[in-house]
């Protein structure tokens, strides 16, 4: 099972920078048949965006934006700490953040 959570905030004094903080779980979908990995990674990131980008949009181009680099990273610094084990490497699943026009 995967588990994703993100917490965004904007600066009010910086209109244009935005601090992301991804957490990501994973654990066996099922608990009687338990996999060689689990684990939580959390990982955030400061971004800043061109003041030319439209202000009523810049809150969802770094709700999708910014969580998917975060997520992004977090792949590929599990795969590559599990890629030295005797278990083998994890590939997290590749996911998206994409906003739906309903629940905007």
């Amino acid at each position: 099972m995967l588990k994703t959570q993100q917490e965004i905030s904007g600066s009010p004094e910086k209109p244009l920078h935005w601090q992301v903080t991804l957490r990501v779980e994973f654990e066996p979908e099922d608990p009687d048949m338990p996999s060689t990995y689990s684990g939580k990674i959390e990982i955030t990131g400061t971004f800043q965006i061109h003041e030319s980008y439209s202000e009523k949009n810049r809150e969802a181009l770094i709700k999708v934006t910014a969580t998917s680099i975060l997520y992004g990273s977090c792949r590929e610094m599990i795969a590559n700490f599990t890629a030295r084990s005797v278990h083998g490497i994890l590939s997290l699943p590749s996911i998206s953040f994409l906003i739906s026009d309903d629940t905007k």
